[in-house]
C-alpha cells in the first residue's frame, strides 16, 4: 500500500501556499512565498535577479508558527550567491539542514524559483502597443525576455510559432509581466492549496465498487470495468482483474 509521511497519525493534511513578486530594484525583483499547513508556517522572502541571470543577491526567511526550528531563518540569508537553475533544491537543503520544519523552508525556496520565471524586465518600448490577447507579439516578447525559452518545449519552437498564424490563440499576459513599472507591487501573484484525505483502505475501496457494479444497467461491461478502474486505480484494478462474475448480469 503507498502511504503518505503527510498522514502519518490523521487522516487529513492540507497546505497552502501565497506567492507574489515585487518590483522593487531597478535590475532585481522581490519574490516572497509564504507556506503554511497543519504543523507550520514559514515565510521566505528574496531579492533576485530577472531571467537569463536567476541568481538570489539577498535571502531571508522567518517562521511564522508551529515549532520549525528558528536556526533556519539564521542561516537562510546563506542562499545568496545562488543561481535558480540546476542544483538549486540541493543549495537549499545545504543551507537548511535537518532541522525541524526544513522541508517547508525548501518548498518555499522552490516556489521562489518558480516565481522567477513569471516576470522580467524588458525596456518599456519593447512593450509599446501590445494589446491584449496578442499571441504571437507575446511569443516574441517570451523568446526575448526569457532567453531560456527558446527551444524548451514546442510552444517555443519555429514550428510551434507557425501555428499561431493558422490558428486564433490567446493569451492572458500582460505588459506588466514584461515590463512592470517601477515599484509595483504583485506584478504576479500566485496561491496554491493541496490536500490529502485519508477515504478508507483498499479493501473498503473494493467493496465499495462491487456495490457500484451492481447499481449499473444490465449490459454495461465496459462502463463497469472503466469505473472500476478510476475508483482503483491501475495497479489494484490489474492485481484484482475485475472477474466476470462480479459484472451486472441484470
Amino acid at each position: 500500500m503507498i502511504a503518505s509521511p503527510y498522514l502519518e497519525g490523521r487522516d487529513r493534511y492540507e497546505r497552502a501556499m501565497e506567492g507574489w513578486v515585487d518590483n522593487t530594484h531597478a535590475d532585481a525583483f522581490t519574490h516572497t512565498v509564504r507556506i503554511t499547513d497543519d504543523d507550520f508556517g514559514v515565510e521566505v522572502r528574496a531579492v533576485c535577479t530577472p531571467p537569463p541571470g536567476y541568481e538570489v543577491r539577498e535571502a531571508a526567511a522567518r517562521v511564522l508558527a508551529g515549532a520549525a526550528d528558528p536556526a533556519i531563518a539564521r542561516t537562510f540569508p546563506a542562499l545568496a550567491g545562488a543561481r535558480m537553475v540546476g542544483g538549486f533544491t540541493k543549495r537549499l537543503i545545504e543551507v537548511t539542514g535537518q532541522r525541524t520544519g526544513a522541508g517547508l523552508f525548501v518548498d518555499a525556496g522552490i516556489e521562489i524559483a518558480r516565481l522567477a520565471r513569471q516576470a522580467t524586465k524588458l525596456p518599456a518600448v519593447a512593450v509599446a502597443g501590445l494589446r491584449p490577447g496578442d499571441a504571437r507579439r507575446c511569443w516574441e516578447l517570451d523568446t526575448t525576455g526569457w532567453a531560456d525559452l527558446p527551444d524548451s518545449c514546442f510552444t517555443y519552437t519555429r514550428a510551434g510559432r507557425a501555428l499561431l498564424d493558422v490558428r486564433e490563440v490567446t493569451t492572458p499576459m500582460a505588459a506588466q509581466f514584461y515590463s512592470p513599472p517601477p515599484g509595483a507591487q504583485k506584478v504576479f501573484h500566485r496561491r496554491k492549496r493541496s490536500r490529502l484525505v485519508r477515504t478508507g483502505t483498499r479493501a473498503e475501496a473494493w467493496r465499495y465498487t462491487r456495490r457500484m457494479l451492481r447499481q449499473l444497467p444490465w449490459g454495461a461491461p465496459l462502463v463497469a470495468r472503466a469505473f472500476a478502474y478510476a475508483v482503483l486505480g491501475r495497479r489494484l484494478y490489474r492485481a484484482l482483474a475485475l472477474p466476470a462474475r462480479l459484472l451486472p448480469k441484470g
